[in-house]
């Protein structure tokens, strides 16, 4: 092979290797690609808890549709201080550990939090009205939330505030999920005792002291045992009774 000819060679492998960092250009190191906004325009819930209305945003966080609290800025009493502390330190825990049936917490600070949008009294109105839950329905929130309840006693969370009014249906997954954390417990995990203890006026926390709880996870569970066991099974009876009215009547 002649040296015309090997420099003829070198020339078009200069070119393609040329050609080929061109193609790359955008992918160098020292220029790292731009991520995109969280937030874009799209339909989310806000909710304002010093007024408890809702208006409706254009905005989503990353082409999802959010719920925002709006904290009462800055706090009214020491109360309201309390529960956004006790929200605030259980969100940060959960963010580093999701659940698939608890919402997923997107950002929280001093004036709001987001969160995963779920059916909810407040996000949808109509929702619970137009569709009551099915017995099957019921046993499977109650599966779900005994199996959420362990794996947050596990993680040093009393949730404490169970009740169905702060389980929703996601609007990305389908599946019912936990939210709402201002009225729950912190515990120490080497010692079981309360950290964060729970605000002593809500009903579920008083009533289950009043009944004998003493410890972080008997008030845990009593609260769970009472408000989402008996009351569900309640509704599971209603609805049986329902039917055997209507057979009978026919």
């Amino acid at each position: 092979m002649t040296k015309k000819s090997n420099k003829k060679i070198k020339r078009a492998k200069l070119k393609i290797k040329n050609k080929t960092l061109r193609r790359n250009k955008p992918l160098r190191r020292n220029k790292p690609l731009r991520r995109n906004k969280k937030y874009i325009t799209g339909g989310s819930t806000i909710y304002y808890t010093d007024t408890d209305n809702v208006k409706h945003s254009d905005l989503t966080y990353n082409g999802l549709p959010f719920f925002r609290k709006m904290y009462i800025n800055p706090p009214p009493n020491e109360e309201q201080i309390y529960l956004k502390k006790v929200e605030t330190a259980i969100v940060k825990i959960l963010m580093e550990h999701p659940n698939p049936n608890i919402v997923k917490y997107y950002d929280i600070n001093n004036i709001y939090v987001d969160m995963e949008e779920v059916n909810t009294v407040k996000s949808n109105p109509s929702f619970f009205n137009e569709h009551a839950m099915t017995s099957q329905e019921i046993m499977e929130i109650q599966e779900t939330m005994r199996n959420v309840k362990d794996f947050l006693q596990e993680l040093g969370i009393m949730y404490v505030d169970w009740k169905f009014d702060n389980i929703g249906k996601s609007l990305i997954d389908g599946k019912y999920k936990l939210f709402d954390f201002d009225a729950s417990g912190l515990i120490y995990l080497t010692t079981k005792e309360w950290k964060l203890t729970p605000v002593e006026n809500y009903w579920s926390y008083a009533q289950a002291i009043k009944n004998g709880s003493k410890t972080p996870k008997e008030i845990d569970d009593w609260s769970f045992h009472h408000n989402i066991m008996e009351v569900g099974n309640k509704m599971i009876q209603y609805e049986i009774d329902t039917k055997t009215n209507r057979t009978v009547e026919m």
